[in-house]
């Protein structure tokens, strides 16, 4: 009888650290989630990026967002190197949509409006 006791009790351990141990992942994971920072860009009806220039940490994320204009796009001025690391796109956004995007390397970008000459801007990217 005592050694069945004792098996269940290692049974229930064992799903315990299942079970909880899955929750405490889960915890790490939003925790994580939770650092990362969200700068906000606006796309201008007067074809201007607001802020202009911004500074951020690898992993952050910039979402542009277009409350009244024309349609829009951000593309990094190194987005024909068709290098992943340094490219950017955020394809076309539309009066009342936004788009986000994650930088995951320490660098500077230079991006701009596809359909707006003169509207530039950049983002430096630090650890």
């Amino acid at each position: 009888m005592r050694a069945a006791l004792v098996s269940l009790g290692a049974l229930v351990a064992l799903w315990a650290a299942i079970l909880f141990g899955n929750a405490d992942a889960g915890e790490q994971g939003n925790k994580k989630a939770r650092d990362i920072v969200v700068h906000v860009v606006k796309m201008t009806a007067g074809n201007k990026f607001d802020p202009d220039s911004l500074d951020v940490k690898v992993g952050d994320q910039v979402k542009f967002v277009n409350p009244d204009g024309p349609s829009h796009t951000a593309t990094s001025d190194d987005i024909k190197t068709g290098d992943p690391k340094k490219t950017f796109n955020t394809g076309v956004v539309k009066k009342g949509q936004d788009a986000s995007i994650t930088l995951n390397n320490e660098m500077t970008y230079k991006y701009h409006c596809e359909f707006h000459t003169g509207m530039t801007g950049t983002i430096n990217v630090k650890p």
